[in-house]
């Protein structure tokens, strides 16, 4: 096997590889009123994976509609993705900040390490969609469809969200009748005001109804918490914008920092104007980390931030790394399944016999791993082996892995058998850290010519 570059941090490979969370915190409220703080996450039962830069940006040119259907195909043959529901609960002091984690501030992530999440439940999808426009195009989410016991924190943006996101469903709707639609309806029946002159009071149905007593729950405020009105902006002053990027850099392996630093040189490279580059090099990523601004700064032409500059702020001065805000680590989620991973195997009229493609399957079908044959030209080889697809029609980037060479002897008119549109196939899935399996000395002839060491012969 051979393998380049690690896999690296950046967009997710397809969406059941990667996880999702609530950008704010919520409450959890008993019966008899006390309150917890919850922020709640997705955690893909997959584990995570994600795509180099390069990969990103190639698959947008050839197939943006490449995850889409990864997810169509793994729940069509059966391979349904499943994602855990998991909530952190803080104690609810008034205070709204727990080890220097402010709930009022959006998108605000507590690691793993500092609070360990509970799960609670799983989602798994299990059916692709029948209607696109009557399912996924005519969903309405918003923040303020909450059930019992799910409550709101003082967070300026969720206050702004719970009323903006459902007035915004009734008019892409042009209706207030979204919540009655099969893909919106919920289980449990629910009592509103849409109906019969939308959204006004008194109207057909009576007005506001006052809920009876054994459904009232009271809210009781927490030690400390101040009722009344006003802006909540207490905290301006003193929070480090800065700290949680800090953190998640801090967290980095080295394949990832360099990535990240790769990801900014290609994003401001593109800019037209050096004044902005600059700002952004001294007035963000400065501030984030000095190594990062300086190594960004010296790709694009910038003048590096001078050393000493862009001094922390956050309060705890906390440098801790934190395993969990990067997943992709291989201590993290060691031993993956492959479920729904696809693999290409190159071929040609001389390369790869039926044999050895029938001695492959069953390893594949075993880890539910698909095989795709690709060939200079789509059809049967004369080798009896079937092509999937052809170079015209596909790319290394849609693929996890490949397998090369055959238990036929190398080619010695071209000393692999390949030509030279296939070795840059192989060449460029080895540069996106794709493992590389060498089938016999065909195989391992490929890899010395295009300049690979194998790790050891298949």
């Amino acid at each position: 096997m051979s393998a380049g570059s690690d896999q690296l941090p950046g967009t997710p490979r397809d969406v059941r590889h990667f996880g999702g969370n609530g950008v704010h915190t919520y409450r959890f409220i008993n019966a008899q009123g006390k309150s917890k703080f919850m922020k709640w996450y997705w955690l893909p039962k997959l584990d995570h994976r994600s795509l180099v830069y390069d990969e990103v940006r190639k698959i947008q040119g050839k197939n943006n509609n490449f995850q889409r259907v990864d997810l169509y195909n793994n729940i069509e043959g059966g391979i349904y993705p499943e994602w855990e529901f998991a909530v952190q609960l803080f104690p609810d002091d008034g205070s709204y900040i727990y080890k220097g984690h402010d709930f009022l501030i959006p998108t605000v992530i507590v690691p793993f390490e500092v609070n360990p999440p509970m799960k609670l439940g799983k989602m798994i999808l299990n059916r692709n969609l029948n209607n696109f426009f009557a399912e996924p195009e005519s969903i309405s989410f918003a923040p303020s469809n909450v059930v019992d016991g799910v409550s709101f924190v003082p967070d300026p943006l969720l206050q702004w969200r719970l009323m903006s996101y459902d007035d915004t469903a009734t008019y892409r709707h042009n209706s207030p009748n979204g919540y009655t639609l099969p893909i919106n309806r919920p289980i449990a029946p629910i009592n509103n005001n849409y109906r019969d002159d939308s959204i006004s009071t008194p109207n057909g149905i009576g007005g506001v109804r006052e809920p009876s007593a054994n459904q009232t729950l009271a809210y009781t405020a927490s030690a400390g918490e101040t009722a009344g009105n006003g802006p909540v902006g207490r905290h301006a002053a003193v929070y480090d914008w800065f700290g949680q990027a800090r953190l998640f850099r801090g967290s980095l392996d080295s394949y990832a920092k360099r990535y990240a630093v790769d990801a900014y040189r290609f994003e401001l490279g593109s800019a037209g104007n050096a004044a902005v580059v600059q700002n952004y090099t001294d007035c963000t990523l400065n501030k984030i980390d000095k190594c990062l601004a300086r190594r960004v700064a010296y790709g694009v032409g910038a003048t590096l931030p001078i050393i000493g500059s862009g001094l922390r702020t956050n309060l705890n001065n906390d440098t801790t790394p934190y395993p969990s805000l990067y997943p992709l680590d291989t201590s993290q989620e060691a031993n993956k399944s492959n479920e729904g991973l696809a693999v290409a195997v190159v071929a040609n009229d001389t390369v790869l016999t039926a044999p050895d493609l029938q001695a492959m399957m069953p390893l594949l079908s075993t880890q539910k791993v698909s095989l795709t044959v690709v060939a200079p030209r789509i059809g049967m080889l004369e080798t009896g082996v079937m092509a999937d697809t052809s170079l015209l029609t596909t790319s290394s980037v849609f693929y996890d892995a490949l397998s090369i060479g055959s238990s036929l002897s190398a080619n010695s008119s071209s000393r692999t058998g390949l030509d030279p549109d296939m070795l840059d196939f192989v060449m460029e899935a080895y540069g996106h850290g794709k493992g590389i399996a060498a089938l016999g000395s065909s195989g391992s002839a490929v890899l010395k010519v295009i300049g690979i060491a194998s790790e050891s012969g298949v």
